[in-house]
C-alpha cells in the first residue's frame, strides 16, 4: 500500500501569507534494495501541497461515524407513572374495567398490557417487546406477541390472549406471568387434555 504521512505543517514566511509548506514521510521504492521512508518538504503554492491541503481538510468528513440515532417525529413510548391521558398509544384492541374504578387495556402495537387507575394514572402490567419469555417472572419484563384480548378472574388474575405466540397467558396479582393453555403451534386438537396443550387461542372472556 502506497502511504503518505503528513509529519506538520510549516509556516511559509517568504511566499504569499496564508500558504503552508508540507512536511511528509513518503515510501522509497517499496520492495526494491533502496526501499524505505523518506521526508519530504513540499512547498506552500504547489499542485501536490495544495492537493493535500485539500484531503486534509476534507477527510474528518469523509472518516466513518459513530452511528447515532435521532427521532424527528412522533410521540415517545408511553411513561409508567405518567397521567394516561397524557400518553400516546397505537393499536388498542382491549378495554376492560379493573372493578375498583380503573381499567387494563392492551397495545398490541407496543406488545403491552397497560392499567390505569382510578386518578388517571398510567401503570405497564405486562410486556416489554415482542416474542414469548418470561414465565415464572416478572410480567414486565416478559415478551408478548401482539396481545388481543384480555381478562380478570374473580381473585384478580389477569389473562392475556398472547395472540402470535398461540398461547394464553397469565399474570398474578403480585405480576408473575406464566402460561396457562397453548404450546405455540397453530392448530386445533387438545380437547379433554391440559389447557397447555391447547391450541390456536386468540381471544378470551371475562369469568367473572
Amino acid at each position: 500500500m502506497f502511504r503518505i504521512t503528513v509529519l506538520s505543517l510549516l509556516s511559509h514566511r517568504n511566499g504569499i501569507k496564508g500558504h503552508q509548506d508540507l512536511a511528509v514521510r513518503v515510501p522509497v521504492a517499496p520492495g526494491g534494495a533502496s526501499s524505505g521512508v523518506r521526508e519530504v518538504s513540499l512547498k506552500a503554492g504547489s499542485r501536490i501541497a495544495f492537493c493535500l491541503l485539500l484531503l486534509l481538510s476534507i477527510a474528518p468528513h469523509c472518516l466513518p461515524q459513530a452511528p447515532i440515532i435521532t427521532t424527528y417525529a412522533g410521540p415517545p413510548l408511553p411513561t409508567d407513572g405518567a397521567q394516561a391521558a397524557t400518553q400516546a398509544f397505537y393499536y388498542l384492541t382491549s378495554v376492560i374495567p379493573d372493578g375498583v374504578g380503573g381499567f387494563y387495556f392492551s397495545d398490541e402495537s407496543q406488545n403491552k398490557i397497560y392499567r390505569v387507575s382510578a386518578d388517571g394514572t398510567l401503570r405497564l402490567i405486562a410486556g416489554s417487546a415482542m416474542g414469548y419469555s418470561g414465565d415464572g417472572g416478572s410480567a414486565t419484563a416478559a415478551q408478548l406477541n401482539f396481545p388481543t384480548g384480555i381478562a380478570v378472574d374473580a381473585v384478580g388474575n389477569l389473562y392475556i390472549a398472547d395472540t402470535f405466540n398461540n398461547r394464553i397467558r397469565k399474570v398474578t396479582p403480585t405480576g408473575v406471568i406464566s402460561t396457562v393453555a397453548g404450546n405455540g403451534i397453530v392448530g386445533f386438537s387438545g380437547d379433554g387434555l391440559h389447557p397447555c396443550y391447547e391450541t390456536g387461542k386468540t381471544g378470551v372472556q371475562s369469568t367473572t
